[in-house]
């Protein structure tokens, strides 16, 4: 029973209670140090009234009045009513929990073990050594604690005898499962009941006297009442043996509870076993794991059930525990990612670390959202690579987009999002959605069925592969614009990820890293890989679009340390990591911390017996000596193939055939039921109650690769041949019956795995090699070249000897395919195998003719222009299409004239609506006639229009082809460039509309490109640029990434000509140029590297991106020419670019030498007709230049050319365009005027010219014509005026963002000023 005895003369209740204590020893149980009055938070020690009014329930009673005081560590001892005395320490042989017979008439003494100031606990002083004396002191304190708890916990009872279980009275009202926790609350909470470890014994003499104390101290008697009372027995300190705690377990507290309390108290002495405590330490660790995770140690078990089942290891538990740093360390980067950039996370570590369970935490994670951190729940899109679906591009990333989109269709309350979909993916792709659904087949559920396409047409793109990429990045780009939420994708197992897939992954993080985020435009792509080493492709990849925004953060996993193996079996177990380190200690040494190899092992030892339920101690008990016997192999796919023998012959069989196709079945496992009469289901089922596989959505999956491979190696070589093989063939009849194309090239790829060995006959070799051949075309028609070269190849290796012979068609056929993918895969060793074959074995020049086209692609790939232009004149030739031998200007004049009286009289619609071509010999005629225009473009630009000539010819002859528009828009070009802008721009409109007629998204981005250019001379070229943009992404459509970057080149051009901001410009340039390194096109990056030194310039700049040294502009100049001096040399068009920026930097810097070197070096280059808009600008600025050079050095020459550059700048200011070229006229004929002495005439065009400039937004050339008539006003005399016109300028300079330009010419005023 409890008593508050409040009052302090009620003094009869000694502590100390008869006998002698002469041999007893005072003890501090808890360490010393804390004093109730002056340390103890105020509103512990409250007024008797207070404690009254709590009511009756005991527990809380016990923790607002006992727990304070229990378990503060004072440094006194005070007996009740002594307020100004105290014990001696001779006489101070308090035993707090001694019972025996005192001088109250043979009544049980009165044992008040609690005071307002300490428990004081006494122990018999026995022999032995010091150290041997130490430890049972420590025991000694853990056992009084343990008495004190079995009385809290009990509401007050006193610990009883075994042999009284059941004698004595129960409560009437026992303590809940509540109260019990909140015991434990206050415990916990109480630093100091634990927070002093020092258990050695007290000082005698720090029991002192403080009388400051008393008066603030309060009396708190928990007694004994006497036999009248109770009949109890009360047992003796000393009898630990004899101690049950039963009573806690029938008053309904939880096991694990019950049996620390029981540990604590057999801790004594003679009577301590394995799992009692040696040191307080121990049990304060103990009591905080229940109290921070109750719902585990504090819990119950439902022995029934385990004794039924087992242990059963989940997911999390098996793999995920341990990783708390880890997790955070990615949900630190996600967030970021969602912040303000895109972000990649790759979890590494070997199999079994748990890397898809991180992954998965992250997911459930970021589907939630994070309100604190504003970040929304997200649409997570998952995929996972397969070691067996090498052939499968695209496989994994599609069939997450597929997923998406079968969601996404599947609700009504989605219909909205499916339309925003719908609508965007048209609107950014055209018709070329419909492309995507024959990767993404349930797209069709959202933008409609798919019109009929002619599939032939995939071998007319540039490069399908870089067009399907692009396709599939815009589709991405859609779906994560269309949600109010971010998007993460997640890729598992990307050590196996082909190298097409990387290449997809890329352009999706470029399309995202490069663009300017703007609201829920925000993707995180998350990854697992197994393969650390840098020249994995994935890190290749990710290393090289650093540059592009797109950081890398790498989370590398490593087997559990041997205390985090054992916290993960104790909460599996539901027990106590003290409990259980025994058996981690085993675990972890028989598997060396493996995530996964731990949770089998443990679930192999409770289907053995050795781990087991216990009725009668309600925990997990095991047989740790035979789990040290039992033989176990070094790694867990030897320990898993063990554990497989073990199951019926039936379910290893099934998993033996699932393992077949990967880590999961899909519709072929239906498919394999059907056809060969398996019966698979059934026993997967078995396989997924033995925990070897999940199933979900009526799929199997194993629980991990590592089963899955152990699956596999149990089939010998030989036999995974036949199975794969014959799997393969029952498949491709289910397919063809079915009309289902993505299960025959599942079937071709299973026929594929087993081999040209398990081919019985000829006969079905060659039908093997057909299946192989329609696979490769079925993949072609996807886009997906690197399965159809994968299907071809094969197909080839299932032909006979002689197969030229016996099988010539397909052999044609199947090395035709071949080579063909392998130029567009880069797949150069076998290419030059298959090119040599169907050159040796072709029958004629027309089995000939796709081995000529993939010749002159290699060429072109490695440079070798000239011998590109050689080959495709001999193949013209052998077509019957002769190419001059010398093409002079007379030559071109000829082929002008006949150009044009074929065309004499034809109207816009009727070349529009002109036959199609359809003559194979002549089709492949124009194909290499538009190779040789592109070769002679780059190195004989002035031998170009002959081929576009014959171009348009065969066009008008024979009809139009895919390759026609281009002809149209390059004759456009050409006749603009001679001056007839008008005809140049209606054969521009002719050639984009032939884009829709005739179907040619092959050279859209080329048509689009060359239209723009004529179109910036007719329009205002600040709104004809744009144009640019859709062109090049109609050639990312069309997989042309060369011309996707000649757009983007052009795109840059105009916008710095037309005076665009020059920090707007500089970032469009960074990104071009990185692209161009990337993409490893030194033909674009030497169009950009001048333009760029001119820009650097402008904004003073001084960091090049192609150098990392602080050199300035110049030398980032001096440095490109050095890298592509080369290419300048080789080609006219990159040499003339070169010299006009160098010509320009020294014109605007006023560098006279430079400036009139590099101008004589430019007037000898020869430009390219077909960018007409870039040699308008050029004609202007020559036009400036020579003018102050032949005023400057009195030469006519210069000064002619001036002048016949100022008239033709005139002439397009009448047939062109006024907006573009008014201002430019102007000027030039300011400065010819200035030139010619005409001062008077020379003013107000000056004006004129600034006033021109400044109406049509040309920036840069109005504070060009404000310099230029500063410098006029100079050189005449007239200095105020011109330090007015210089004050203009500076600020339009400025306003440019044309620092240094700016800072230049202020220099240059104040120099004046001063001067003045």
């Amino acid at each position: 029973s409890y008593s508050s005895n409040t009052d302090t003369n009620n003094n009869n209740n000694n502590r100390v209670v008869g006998g002698e204590n002469k041999n007893e020893t005072n003890y501090d149980v808890f360490g010393g140090g804390f004093h109730p009055v002056e340390d103890a938070p105020s509103h512990v020690y409250s007024t008797g009234s207070n404690q009254a009014g709590r009511g009756d329930d005991k527990g809380e009673d016990l923790i607002f009045d006992l727990l304070p005081e229990i378990f503060v560590g004072a440094q006194e001892i005070e007996l009740d009513g002594e307020d100004d005395s105290r014990l001696d320490p001779e006489e101070a042989g308090t035993q707090s929990f001694r019972q025996e017979e005192g001088n109250n008439g043979g009544a049980p003494a009165v044992v008040d073990y609690f005071n307002t100031s300490r428990a004081e606990l006494q122990l018999e002083e026995g022999p032995g050594d010091e150290s041997s004396d130490q430890e049972g002191d420590k025991r000694m304190r853990i056992y009084y604690l343990g008495l004190i708890f079995f009385e809290l916990f009990s509401g007050g009872e006193s610990p009883i005898a075994k042999e009284e279980l059941g004698n004595g009275p129960q409560s009437s009202d026992p303590p809940d499962f509540a109260h019990a926790m909140s015991i434990l609350d206050a415990i916990g909470d109480d630093d100091e009941l634990f927070g002093g470890m020092d258990m050695g014994l007290l000082d005698k003499s720090n029991h002192s006297k403080d009388d400051g104390c008393s008066s603030n101290k309060k009396s708190r008697n928990f007694q004994h009442v006497d036999g009248e009372t109770s009949s109890r027995k009360h047992v003796r300190a000393t009898d630990a043996s004899s101690i049950t705690v039963e009573p806690l377990k029938v008053l309904g507290l939880p096991s694990a509870l019950c049996a620390l309390i029981g540990n604590m108290i057999e801790s004594r002495g003679d009577f301590s076993g394995d799992e009692t405590y040696s040191c307080m330490e121990d049990v304060q660790k103990d009591l905080k794991f229940m109290l921070e995770s109750p719902d585990v140690y504090l819990k119950d078990l439902d022995l029934d059930h385990l004794c039924k089942v087992g242990l059963q290891m989940d997911d999390r538990t098996a793999t995920w525990y341990g990783r708390d740093a880890e997790f955070t360390s990615l949900k630190q980067v996600y967030r970021g990612s969602m912040l303000d950039q895109c972000d990649v996370a790759i979890i590494c570590g070997q199999q079994g670390v748990g890397k898809s369970s991180l992954a998965k935490e992250l997911a459930e994670y970021a589907k939630l959202g994070d309100e604190e951190q504003k970040i929304k729940g997200c649409i997570f899109l998952s995929g996972k690579f397969d070691k067996l679906k090498l052939s499968q591009p695209f496989s994994p990333i599609a069939s997450a987009f597929n997923k998406y989109c079968e969601w996404l269709s599947s609700s009504d309350e989605r219909n909205s999002v499916a339309e925003k979909v719908s609508s965007s993916l048209k609107l950014a792709l055209g018709q070329e959605a419909y492309a995507l659904a024959k990767v993404i087949p349930n797209l069709s559920n959202i933008i409609g069925a798919q019109p009929e396409v002619d599939e032939s047409e995939s071998d007319s793109v540039e490069d399908a592969q870089k067009r399907l990429r692009y396709l599939l990045s815009q589709f991405v780009e859609v779906i994560s614009r269309s949600h109010d939420k971010p998007l993460v994708l997640f890729m598992d197992d990307l050590q196996w990820a082909d190298s097409a897939s990387i290449a997809l992954l890329k352009q999706i993080l470029l399309v995202f890293g490069s663009s300017s985020r703007c609201g829920n435009d925000q993707l995180f792509l998350l990854g697992c890989c197994s393969e650390t080493e840098k020249d994995h492709d994935l890190w290749n990849m990710l290393h090289s679009i650093h540059d592009f925004g797109v950081n890398t953060t790498k989370i590398e996993l490593d087997f559990l340390e041997k205390e985090t193996v054992n916290l993960m079996i104790s909460r599996k177990l539901n027990m106590l990591p003290r409990l259980t380190r025994t058996l981690a200690e085993i675990v972890y040494h028989k598997t060396k911390g493996n995530p996964f190899f731990v949770s089998q092992l443990m679930v192999e030892l409770s289907k053995e017996g050795l781990l087991r339920p216990s009725l009668s101690r309600c925990r997990w008990v095991w047989d740790g000596e035979k789990i040290q016997e039992r033989g176990l192999p070094d790694d867990v796919v030897s320990f898993l193939t063990a554990t497989l023998n073990r199951l019926p012959s039936d379910v290893l069989s099934a998993m033996c055939s699932l393992s077949c196709f990967g880590s999961c079945s899909d519709r072929s496992l239906v498919g394999l039921e059907k056809e060969l009469g398996l019966s698979l289901s059934d026993p997967l089922d078995h396989a997924v109650a033995e925990g070897f596989l999940k199933k979900k959505d009526g799929q199997f999956h194993f629980v991990d690769d590592r089963v899955k491979e152990s699956a596999y190696s149990l089939m010998k070589p030989e036999e995974r041949c036949l199975h794969h093989f014959n799997y393969g063939l029952a498949l491709c009849s289910v397919a063809k019956r079915n009309d289902d194309d993505g299960l025959f090239l599942i079937a071709v790829g299973q026929i594929n795995l087993g081999g040209p060995n398990a081919v019985t006959d000829a006969k079905e070799a060659t039908a093997v090699a057909n299946h192989n051949l329609l696979a490769g075309k079925k993949a072609r028609g996807m886009s997906d070249f690197v399965s159809a070269y994968w299907f071809y190849d094969y197909g080839i290796s299932y032909l006979k000897k002689g197969h030229w012979n016996t099988d010539y068609d397909l052999s044609l056929a199947l090395y035709d395919g071949a080579a063909l993918c392998a130029i567009i895969i880069g797949e150069h060793a076998g290419l030059s195998i298959l090119t040599e074959q169907i050159m040796h074995f072709a029958k004629c020049i027309e089995d000939k003719l796709n081995i000529f086209d993939v010749s002159v692609r290699i060429l072109l790939k490695r440079s070798n222009v000239s011998a590109a232009i050689d080959s495709s004149i001999e193949v013209l030739s052998n077509l019957g299409e002769d190419f001059p031998e010398e093409v002079t200007p007379d030559v071109v004049i000829h082929f002008i004239e006949e150009t044009k009286e074929m065309l004499d009289g034809m109207t816009d619609e009727e070349l529009i609506n002109h036959k199609l071509m359809s003559d194979p010999n002549k089709l492949m005629t124009m194909k290499f006639l538009c190779t040789l225009s592109e070769c002679l473009y780059i190195i004989r630009p002035s031998d170009q229009p002959v081929a576009v000539m014959k171009m348009v010819q065969q066009s008008l002859m024979h009809g139009m082809s895919p390759l026609s528009p281009l002809a149209f828009v390059s004759y456009g070009s050409f006749l603009a460039a001679m001056g007839n802008i008008s005809e140049g721009y209606r054969f521009a409109r002719i050639a984009k509309a032939l884009l829709e007629t005739v179907g040619s998204r092959g050279v859209a981005g080329a048509v689009i490109c060359y239209s723009t250019q004529i179109m910036a001379y007719a329009e205002p070229v600040q709104s004809a640029i744009e144009f640019h943009v859709e062109g090049g992404k109609a050639a990312m459509k069309s997989g042309s990434m060369g011309y996707a970057m000649m757009n983007q080149v052009c795109y840059d051009t105009g916008s710095y000509w037309s005076g665009k901001k020059l920090g707007a410009v500089k970032s469009q340039l960074d990104r071009s140029m990185s692209l161009a390194k990337h993409n490893k096109n030194v033909v674009i990056l030497m169009q950009l590297m001048p333009l760029y030194g001119s820009v650097s310039r402008m904004i003073g700049h001084p960091k090049s991106i192609l150098s990392n040294s602080e050199a300035d502009s110049d030398r980032g100049v001096d440095q490109m020419e050095k890298l592509g001096s080369d290419h300048w040399l080789d080609n006219p068009f990159h040499s003339k670019a070169h010299y006009f920026n160098k010509m320009y930097i020294g014109f605007m810097f006023r560098n006279y030498s430079d400036m009139k070197s590099a101008a004589e070096k430019y007037s000898n280059k020869a430009g390219a007709w077909i960018f007409i808009f870039s040699s308008s600008y050029q004609l202007f600025y020559e036009g400036l230049i020579s003018l102050w050079i032949g005023r400057n050095e009195e030469d006519n020459e210069w000064i002619a050319k001036g002048k016949n550059a100022c008239r033709a700048i005139e002439s397009l200011v009448e047939t062109a365009s006024k907006w573009n070229f008014e201002h430019k006229s102007m000027l030039l004929q300011a400065e010819e005027q200035y030139c010619d002495g005409n001062l008077e005439h020379a003013e107000p065009l000056y004006d004129s010219a600034v006033l021109s400039a400044r109406q049509h937004h040309f920036l840069n050339e109005e504070a060009l014509a404000l310099e230029l008539a500063g410098r006029f006003y100079l050189k005449t005399g007239r200095k105020k005026r011109s330090i007015t016109y210089f004050s203009q300028a500076i600020e339009k300079y400025h306003e440019w963002e044309a620092s240094a330009k700016a800072v230049i010419l202020e220099k240059y005023m104040e120099e004046l000023v001063a001067a003045s």
